[in-house]
C-alpha cells in the first residue's frame, strides 16, 4: 500500500463484482477485460480492489486507460503505474519491431 492510500470499502455488490473479475481473471481464457462506464459510476473504486488483490498474486497487468488524464487518475487512485492504450498498443510495436529485426541480422549473420 502506497503513502495516503487506504484500504476500500465495498458494498456486497461490488465485492460481487470483484470477485467475479479475479475469477475471470485466474480463468486466463481472455487476457483482456474493458472495464467500462459513466463518469462516477465506481470504475476507479473496484480497479482499486482488483490491483490490491492482484498485488498479493503473481499475475501480471497493464492498468491501462483511453485518454492521459484517465491514465494519471487511475495511477493515482491505485498507486499503480497506469498509461494510455495508445501508449501500451506503440510500446508493444516497439518490442516486436526490434524482435523482428533481431531476427532478421541473425539468420544474415548465418553461415
Amino acid at each position: 500500500m502506497h503513502k495516503g492510500q487506504q484500504m476500500i470499502d465495498l458494498t456486497a455488490e461490488q465485492n460481487e463484482v470483484v470477485n467475479g473479475i479475479m475469477a475471470w481473471i485466474k480463468d486466463d481464457k481472455k487476457p483482456i477485460a474493458i472495464l467500462r462506464g459513466s463518469a462516477g459510476t465506481g470504475k476507479t473504486t473496484l480497479l482499486k480492489a482488483v490491483v490490491e488483490k492482484l498485488s498479493e498474486s503473481k499475475k501480471t497487468y497493464s492498468l491501462l486507460a483511453p485518454t492521459g488524464r484517465a491514465a494519471r487518475i487511475l495511477g493515482k487512485k491505485t498507486g499503480k503505474q497506469s498509461k494510455t492504450i495508445h501508449s501500451e498498443i506503440y510500446e508493444l510495436g516497439d518490442i516486436k519491431a526490434n524482435d523482428d529485426s533481431d531476427a532478421i541480422q541473425g539468420e544474415l549473420d548465418s553461415p
